[in-house]
């Protein structure tokens, strides 16, 4: 979770309640074999839906959602789309598995594997009905602006899904959009969103 404190902190002092957490293998969770050259686990999505419904019943009166970080945008949208979700937000959106494994061999020559669940990946995004803000830097080289594109425009009339365009590379978005303090203008654009209005792109 320490990745994200700074982010965690402008969506507190935008008056979000933030719940934090550590996948399994990681921090003060349960030990886990990790493999360095894996992309994710199956498993993580079983930790996201478990915080998630952790959430929801400490707050059962709240709309509850999803936010995520490139690998983690992976894991939200399969949650999203299949468990109740009230909102979905997604910065650095993975739109396509395979894809990002064959970026990361031809830029550094690594091997990376990925779960055998991700053959069935592309289809949880036609499955997300809930509302879905994509966060995507024009200048990403590790998730492409084109995942997020494709995700809105797939969008059936029901499906609300907006996308914000912020002039940065990947997961720049929040230190991009800042004032008077990191991740101010990230948060009100997600407050914008959540309220029904439609968000500016910043590039």
């Amino acid at each position: 979770m320490a990745s994200n404190l700074f982010e965690a902190n402008a969506l507190s002092r935008a008056g979000y309640r933030v719940l934090l957490f550590d996948y399994r293998g990681f921090g003060h969770s349960q030990a886990f074999p990790i493999d360095p050259n894996r992309l994710y686990y199956q498993e993580f999505v079983t930790d996201l839906r478990t915080a998630l419904a952790a959430a929801r019943q400490r707050f059962p009166h709240q709309r509850t959602g999803i936010i995520g970080y490139s690998m983690g945008t992976l894991l939200g949208a399969e949650v999203a789309a299949t468990t109740r979700c009230d909102f979905l937000i997604t910065d650095g959106y993975v739109g396509n598995p395979q894809a990002t494994v064959t970026r990361i061999l031809a830029k550094s020559h690594q091997v990376v594997t990925i779960p055998a669940e991700a053959a069935a990946y592309s289809q949880a995004a036609a499955r997300i009905n809930c509302p879905w803000l994509l966060i995507a830097g024009t200048e990403d080289q590790n998730t492409p602006l084109a995942d997020s594109i494709a995700a809105v425009k797939a969008a059936k009339r029901r499906q609300q899904r907006q996308l914000l365009t912020v002039k940065c590379g990947h997961l720049r978005a929040a230190e991009t959009l800042t004032d008077k303090e990191y991740g101010d203008l990230y948060a009100r654009a997600i407050s914008q969103f959540l309220a029904g209005e439609q968000v500016v792109s910043k590039s």
